[in-house]
């Protein structure tokens, strides 16, 4: 009894060891919360002195993020831990994959831990440039690089046993339901924005966190069922997701169009009381910000519904090929 623990725990220390830098991410990434929320990021009051945004005050600026800042450090540690494992036990990994996981990480930093999430705090345009990017281009790249596929395969048995277990959860077949998933992607933006919830949120670090982790999440969980690599409990077929994707847009130029035309501010409250003496009038940077949102939020759906074409027509294709070798074996 005691030879076969042993054995096992001789079995474990390599395994443990290929996973050694998750420890270090995560010690790393709560340092990283505690340095942002000690300086006060969100609140009211302190965006006033930016000043007019500048390319060099935009994206020559470091600012932490509370939230987004460690969990890009998780991902991006757990993401080249598992490849590293694939690696050295000799099985391969797309490099593109890679690629498309690493841009969706750094764009999300670009666009948090920079001079753009800085002035996203006190400029209504900025602000929707951080929420279309955390929506909708970060969820696709990273979804593209198959991070289900690449745990399943890098994860211990007993990694891999959890794992299936909840993508098979019902809770999972429940939001992978085409529309539930284009519900919350969609919906929540009108419930936040045309509500006091808005200018709450954005009044407080948390609130704040709260709002770029319901970005993410939402978007991720679109992205997954629509143009996602990995296993899920329910996907439908390229032509079926069309009309879903034709509704989303339908709703998101709605959203866009109220913004532009809108004759009232929203979140008035806490953008006045940033108190800033430069840039455009509160009414303005809305409008501009719902130009934003439209070009931002319709463009990848456009691309998505071409990509979706692409496949249908490049499946259809294969199967008449299928079907037609089929009938000339069965003719000669």
């Amino acid at each position: 009894m005691g030879t076969t623990a042993a054995a096992r725990s001789r079995a474990f220390l390599p395994t443990a060891a290929r996973w050694w830098p998750l420890p270090v991410a995560v010690a790393l990434a709560v340092g990283l919360v505690w340095a942002a929320l000690a300086g006060e990021i969100g609140g009211t009051g302190h965006h006033a002195d930016l000043g007019p945004p500048t390319l060099q005050r935009v994206l020559g600026t470091v600012r932490l993020d509370p939230f987004v800042g460690p969990v890009s450090v998780l991902a991006l540690v757990g993401y080249l831990t598992a490849v590293r494992v694939l690696r050295r036990r000799g099985d391969a990994w797309s490099g593109w994959r890679t690629a498309a996981w690493c841009s969706g990480v750094a764009v999300a930093l670009l666009v948090t831990c920079t001079g753009v999430g800085a002035y996203a705090m006190a400029l209504f345009s900025v602000h929707m440039v951080q929420h279309m990017t955390l929506n909708m281009v970060v969820p696709a790249l990273l979804v593209l690089g198959g991070p289900v596929t690449l745990a399943l395969r890098a994860l211990p048995v007993g990694g891999r046993r959890t794992l299936l277990r909840v993508l098979h959860s019902p809770s999972a077949r429940f939001y992978t339901r085409p529309a539930v998933a284009a519900g919350i992607f969609t919906v929540s933006v009108y419930v936040l924005y045309l509500s006091p919830l808005f200018g709450f949120l954005m009044s407080s670090a948390w609130g704040h966190m709260l709002m770029e982790a319901h970005f993410l999440a939402s978007g991720l969980m679109f992205f997954f069922l629509m143009v996602g690599v990995d296993p899920a409990p329910r996907r439908p077929s390229e032509l079926a997701r069309i009309p879903v994707l034709v509704v989303v847009m339908i709703l998101h130029g709605l959203f866009s169009a109220v913004l532009v035309f809108s004759t009232t501010v929203i979140g008035a409250g806490y953008l006045q009381s940033v108190d800033r003496d430069w840039g455009p009038s509160l009414l303005a940077d809305q409008h501009l910000g719902g130009a934003i949102a439209w070009v931002v939020g319709e463009l990848p759906v456009v691309a998505l519904v071409i990509v979706l074409l692409m496949r249908w027509f490049a499946a259809a294709d294969r199967a008449d090929r299928v079907a037609e070798r089929r009938r000339g074996r069965e003719v000669g």
